[in-house]
């Protein structure tokens, strides 16, 4: 990649524009979290709304049972029926269908095995059948169709356990399901897409990992993945969600938390290869939560490398275009080629009636790449971005913030 460059040019200038072009992503900061901020909590989403819960302080001295409800459409909380389950902190958690479901973690010396189902239409819990295998925490759960599958976690010391289950939650029932081909790991990272299950990375009381699993629930086997690129230091707590076919593990610790990180990184199961997308702007942290809704993902809670307690709340998605003058931005007239390119390019616009713009050139994570301040109504700006690899990139005419036009620019040699 070349380095950032700014050019300007005064004067006529031309530009494309396609609305059917992939969006850039972005970090944005919501309403915080209203409860205590906590560590080790729980969540889930269903519909536009995201459910957080549950948790504790740093030292686990204490734990909560309290639960609030994220309302996408009006960035507001709301608090809802507590929890009533044994343990409240380290527990499992996921979604099927209209109800959220929690269940085992840790409390004191208690280490559970009851699960529980959420009912948002009656704001109430109910309890479930109970998890057949050993007392835990920190254990993963990912869910395909109508069947949750818990496996590992902490039974309150080394060694940790290997062994997985899955709840038909059609039935109410459990059933053993092959075990983890590793060594017993917590604290780590999980996430489903389609019909397979993804698991890796955390720790075993000794070592950390950065080694992924997928697991078919045709064949009832493990396979080793690409490992998230955080080299021997393993990763830790991480907070995830998935947006379409692609996961996202954002932050958590590394080697043992003596390195917390920002990194966003991002799975892509077509080529079981991960990259890295926009770096996370909040607090490193360690044991947040994360859940999705449509297509913006969300990471509130845990504890930084101080053991100080968060409760910020990110949504990571598409830019918003809210905002935009729908006359200014309609009436840009924009045409690039060729496109694809070897690496000239020009850009022609009409109808361009707003001051201070840029027209900004970024790759596939949305990093900037390169950045042409332009002015005038019309004209023509040729650039050179010969130096770029072959592959898509984008660019973007922006004015004081707004977006007024963007698009796709493929080089191809």
């Amino acid at each position: 990649m070349k380095k950032l460059h700014i050019k300007t040019l005064m004067g006529t200038i031309a530009i494309v524009f396609s609305l059917s072009a992939e969006a850039q992503y972005a970090w944005t900061q919501k309403t915080s979290f209203p409860g205590n901020a906590r560590t080790a909590a729980a969540c889930f989403s269903i519909g536009h709304y995201g459910y957080v819960g549950c948790g504790s302080t740093t030292s686990s001295s204490s734990s909560y049972t309290d639960w609030w409800r994220w309302d996408k459409n009006t960035n507001t909380w709301t608090q809802v029926a507590s929890y009533p389950g044994a343990a409240q902190y380290g527990c499992s958690y996921f979604t099927i269908g209209s109800k959220g479901y929690v269940g085992l973690g840790i409390k004191g010396s208690t280490k559970a095995t009851d699960l529980w189902s959420y009912d948002t239409t009656t704001n109430a819990w109910t309890q479930m059948a109970t998890f057949p295998g050993v007392g835990r925490y920190s254990a993963f759960a990912f869910v395909i169709g109508t069947n949750a599958y818990i496996c590992c976690g902490n039974p309150g010391s080394p060694p940790y356990r290997t062994d997985c289950w899955k709840y038909n939650s059609v039935n109410n029932t459990w059933t053993q399901i092959a075990s983890f081909p590793v060594s017993g790991i917590e604290t780590n990272l999980v996430f489903s897409i389609g019909k397979y299950g993804y698991a890796g990375c955390g720790g075993n009381g000794s070592t950390n990992t950065s080694a992924m699993y997928q697991y078919d629930t045709t064949s009832n086997t493990w396979t080793g993945i690409a490992s998230v690129p955080t080299g021997s230091t393993g990763l830790l707590c991480p907070a995830n969600f998935v947006l379409g076919d692609t996961a996202y593990s954002v932050s958590g610790g590394a080697y043992f938390l003596s390195d917390y990180i920002s990194t966003n990184y991002m799975y892509n199961p077509t080529t079981n290869t991960w990259g890295t997308g926009v770096k996370f702007p909040g607090t490193d942290r360690y044991y947040a939560v994360g859940f999705s809704i449509g297509k913006f993902g969300y990471i509130t809670t845990g504890n930084d490398s101080t053991s100080n307690l968060l409760g910020d709340l990110w949504q990571y998605g598409p830019v918003s275009t809210e905002g935009i003058n729908p006359i200014k931005a309609g009436d840009v007239s924009m045409n690039v080629y060729p496109n694809p390119s070897s690496g000239m390019v020009n850009f022609e616009y009409t109808n361009l009636t707003t001051g201070n713009t840029k027209l900004l050139i970024t790759d596939a994570l949305g990093r900037t790449i390169s950045t042409y301040n332009i002015g005038g109504q019309q004209g023509k700006l040729s650039i050179d971005e010969s130096q770029l690899s072959n592959g898509v990139y984008f660019y973007q005419l922006n004015s004081q913030g707004a977006v007024l036009t963007t698009g796709k620019l493929l080089i191809a040699r």
